[in-house]
């Protein structure tokens, strides 16, 4: 008898139990039905699903689960989603982007699959690696579906010009002028006037040559003319040694009268020209050359 008593307590308690905790269920399905209205109310669709789904079960009243199931359809019918896009600089698309919407994460990859969001106004944030991030204001109407969001990437910015600006109604300062490269060093004058009156020396000695070298074949031509007898060497003796030596020291005085002339020119007239050019006392130096039988005499002076 005392066992069967017990049987029975137990059996009791256990529906005691049951009842209170079907009746606790009861209630929470009822409070989740009031709170997915509210929040449908409110424009908060994804926490208005999930309330809908919860008092949607098995365990809560018919009448409280058939509500529930009918405004999760309706919520879902009139739940807006949105396509996310983006795009880099050559219009390529980017997949690897991270979007929130109010600063809760929405995805991570874009796959062009639809994104269920809330209507409202929202402000969605967008990251992609070696791009500056992108923000854009939407404003999401309810029943919408597959709004379009792109959001446009661009490489950044150089740094900017850190020199500072000149203030406001004054003319900046020019940037001095660089300094001009140093001039290659002249040739100094002095250098080249040394040059010119060593080429006047040389002339004026050549001078002097060809007017010594002018007396050597006049002596020799008087000796040539003695020995012949006749100014014009028509009885002149043959195999005469003095003759033939006379003949032809005059031929070789005769070239050296040549010789002396052409270089004492050259050499005193580019001796001028290098003084006149480099200034100096040369510019008032002038030469005189005096044509002679034979050959030429030149003199100058300063």
């Amino acid at each position: 008898m005392r066992r069967a008593a017990v049987a029975i307590a137990a059996v009791a308690v256990s529906a005691t139990w049951i009842r209170a905790a079907d009746a606790d269920d009861k209630q929470q399905c009822l409070r989740t039905a009031e709170q997915g209205q509210q929040l449908r109310d409110d424009g908060k669709y994804a926490r208005a699903r999930e309330a809908f789904g919860s008092c949607s079960r098995s365990v809560c009243p018919a009448m409280v689960q058939s509500d529930c199931v009918k405004w999760l359809r309706d919520l879902e019918a009139q739940s807006p989603s949105v396509v996310i896009m983006a795009k880099d600089d050559s219009g390529n698309d980017l997949t690897a982007v991270r979007v929130t919407v109010d600063g809760t994460p929405l995805t991570t990859t874009l796959d062009g699959r639809p994104l269920l969001v809330d209507p409202g106004a929202h402000k969605f944030h967008f990251e992609a690696q070696g791009f500056p991030p992108v923000d854009d204001q939407v404003v999401i109407y309810a029943g919408e579906k597959s709004r379009a969001i792109s959001a446009q990437f661009h490489k950044p910015a150089p740094p900017p010009n850190l020199t500072p600006a000149p203030p406001s109604g004054e003319t900046p300062a020019p940037a001095p002028a660089p300094e001009p490269a140093p001039p290659p060093p002249p040739e100094s004058a002095s250098a080249w006037r040394t040059i010119g009156w060593a080429a006047i020396g040389v002339g004026a000695a050549s001078i002097v040559g060809a007017a010594v070298s002018f007396a050597v074949r006049q002596s020799a031509l008087n000796d040539a003319q003695s020995l012949c007898s006749s100014p014009n060497f028509t009885n002149c003796p043959v195999g005469n040694d003095a003759l033939q030596s006379d003949v032809g020291r005059g031929q070789t005085a005769s070239t050296l009268v040549t010789v002396f002339s052409i270089v004492g020119g050259v050499g005193i007239a580019g001796g001028i020209v290098l003084l006149a050019t480099t200034g100096g006392r040369a510019r008032q130096s002038s030469v005189i050359i005096l044509p002679t039988p034979g050959g030429a005499v030149g003199a100058w002076r300063f």
